[in-house]
């Protein structure tokens, strides 16, 4: 059973570095809007790169970021890369990058994209962990899921990638911007087309209006 889980996993981590030697990540795109009910989002890379095999024409798949659009100093929130795609998925990964004076990042975690999927279809999941990099304002390594007992499935549609909880730290505009992302197609042979959206939260102090007494 472990031996199995180490071939899926070394299986995953090859694919994704064939990928990212082919130049998948591509340069930034123009700005676009972020869909209902996620913050401020411009866009940030798009592209595919040429694989081995999979649809001849994939439908572009859009990844962003979700988070609460004001805070203030000293509250904490949750940031969640979302995923939106019209195609089947065998996995994912991506980074995350943001300003270390303004947010302090606190915890890393899964989201339920692939998990849900696995666990209705008789498959399981390998979660490659990440953790935060305070110092530098990004996660270290770069976070991965994938799915792992099935050869040419995965789910489409919309769905959560993973979860990033942060302590807001001092006021501005703080930016999240998801990179080195990548989104496998369902036989993990390449990637699929992305769009991808980063996120913006205003951290200000609350104003309160003064108690007039008459």
């Amino acid at each position: 059973m472990k031996s199995g889980f180490r071939c899926q996993h070394l299986l995953w981590a090859v694919a994704l570095a064939a990928l990212l030697a082919a130049g998948f990540v591509a340069a930034a795109s123009a700005a676009a809007p972020a869909p209902a009910g996620v913050a401020p989002a411009r866009a940030v890379s798009a592209g595919g790169a040429p694989g081995r095999s999979g649809p001849a024409q994939a439908l572009t798949a859009t990844v962003s970021i979700s988070a609460s659009q004001q805070v203030a100093p000293g509250q904490t929130f949750t940031a969640t890369l979302m995923l939106d795609t019209p195609s089947e998925s065998y996995g994912f990964q991506s980074g995350l990058s943001f300003n270390p004076q303004l947010l302090q990042c606190n915890n890393v975690a899964a989201g339920t994209f692939y998990s849900n999927w696995a666990s209705a279809n008789g498959a399981t999941t390998n979660v490659i962990p990440s953790a935060c990099d305070n110092v530098h304002g990004v996660l270290s390594p770069i976070f991965g899921d994938s799915l792992a007992g099935v050869s040419a499935e995965g789910p489409l549609g919309s769905g959560s990638l993973m979860s990033v909880g942060f302590t807001a730290l001092a006021p501005g505009t703080a930016t999240l911007t998801p990179t080195n992302v990548i989104v496998l197609n369902s036989t993990a042979s390449q990637g699929l087309p992305l769009q991808v959206l980063t996120g913006q939260v205003d951290i200000t102090h609350q104003t309160y209006l003064p108690l007039v007494v008459r």
